[in-house]
């Protein structure tokens, strides 16, 4: 059983918003960026508004960040600002999607926006060769980091990311000596196995910074 210092201070219980859903791809315009899902969300606030990331899918399969807005007083009370996150060129790591962003604040006026990439070449996780990270350029479109990707496969045998990566929440951590700590942690692909959709391993990395 949990300390009692450890346990809930108040329970905790979700009610669904009766306009569900509240973000639905853009099937009725084929030329749209997210017409063919919305997924992938990540909620930060800033101000009084909530700044909703997601991935939209294009027509033809290409996948972008996007953002929504809300108020604080009413999350459900969407815009919609389009992509703000574009995918790279034919040749590079982010060539076929950016997808799943997190966002984190790391100081009053430093944003890091984390995304996983697809290059749109290999199979399984080996279409995943690395994470992303973009910082804010104008408040609303972010601008990459040249030396993206911030993390790499190894492509060394035995290491848990030797093929291919994704996703990724970063958190902060205060260690006993008073000092900082930022966390990472991802998912890696060690090995695919003979058929890749029923032998591919996952497994959870740690990154520390």
């Amino acid at each position: 059983a949990p300390m009692p210092d450890q346990r809930l201070k108040r329970n905790v219980f979700w009610l669904r918003d009766p306009r569900n859903p509240i973000l639905p791809p853009r099937a009725d315009e084929p030329d749209s960026t997210e017409t063919g899902c919305c997924m992938n969300p990540w909620a930060v606030r800033i101000g009084d508004q909530w700044h909703l990331y997601y991935a939209g899918a294009a027509k033809d399969g290409t996948r972008r960040i996007h953002l929504t807005t809300a108020p604080v007083r009413d999350p459900g009370d969407i815009t919609r600002h389009g992509p703000v996150l574009d995918i790279g060129g034919a040749d590079d790591f982010d060539a076929r999607w950016v997808v799943l962003p997190h966002v984190v604040q790391f100081a009053p006026d430093r944003w890091h926006l984390y995304y996983t990439a697809n290059c749109g070449r290999g199979e399984g996780l080996g279409q995943f060769p690395g994470i992303g990270l973009a910082v804010p350029s104008d408040g609303r479109a972010w601008t990459k980091r040249e030396q993206n990707p911030v993390l790499a496969p190894t492509h060394k045998w035995g290491d848990p990311d030797r093929l291919g990566m994704a996703g990724g929440s970063v958190i902060q951590a205060k260690l006993p000596d008073g000092s900082t700590e930022w966390r990472f942690y991802y998912t890696g692909c060690p090995t695919f196995g003979q058929d890749v959709f029923l032998n591919q391993q996952k497994v959870c990395c740690l990154a520390v910074s």
